[in-house]
């Protein structure tokens, strides 16, 4: 009992080989729309790409922080589109490394989430999934054409605001913006 659960444990924390989950089947939509009609939730594992789907676009949805032409912050929703897959597409169907060496340590780093779509020329998408090294980590040549991707931006969507105009201008945190006296600019000035 003991070592099912243990085994359990070790399944759920994502400490299984590549070999010893099965490969999912890919669901590729009918039409994309846009970053916000479709709901980025961790979809478990993620098929890696094959010649069944022909992309010739990716799209890519995230958050990010801009600075507001107040002084403030927000949260911006952006959806970017790239039209040149043709160095990203070979890295997406490397096979994930076997862990050959189980002795020889990995980081422990994280890595940040990454919701993307590839888009085929019929106007279909699918996820896939990103290959890994041995520690479980996006092989870096995954990386590397990921981040030398060219985007343009689609669209922005403000999500949250972080600071406020009037917070930035006064030196205070968010909270105290409204209620002098803070230990900022306008209280010492």
């Amino acid at each position: 009992m003991r070592i099912r659960l243990i085994a359990a444990l070790l399944l759920l924390g994502g400490c299984a080989s590549p070999e010893m989950a099965a490969s999912p089947e890919p669901e590729i939509h009918s039409s994309w729309e846009s970053c916000g009609d479709v709901a980025k939730t961790d979809e478990g594992t993620l098929p890696h790409l094959d010649d069944s789907f022909r992309p010739v676009a990716v799209v890519i949805c995230r958050e990010t922080d801009r600075e507001r032409p107040g002084g403030g912050t927000e949260r911006v929703a952006v959806e970017a589109r790239g039209d040149d897959v043709s160095a990203l597409l070979p890295a997406l169907r490397l096979p994930d490394e076997p862990d050959t060496d189980p002795g020889t340590p990995c980081t422990a780093d994280g890595q940040v989430v990454l919701w993307f779509a590839l888009l085929d020329a019929e106007g279909r998408w699918m996820r896939p999934g990103i290959p890994v090294d041995r520690c479980h980590k996006f092989r870096t040549e995954f990386t590397t054409a990921y981040q030398n991707l060219a985007t343009r931006t689609v669209s922005t969507t403000v999500v949250g605001q972080f600071t406020s105009d009037e917070a930035a201008a006064s030196g205070c945190d968010q909270d105290r913006a409204y209620s002098p006296p803070c230990s900022g600019r306008a209280a010492t000035g």
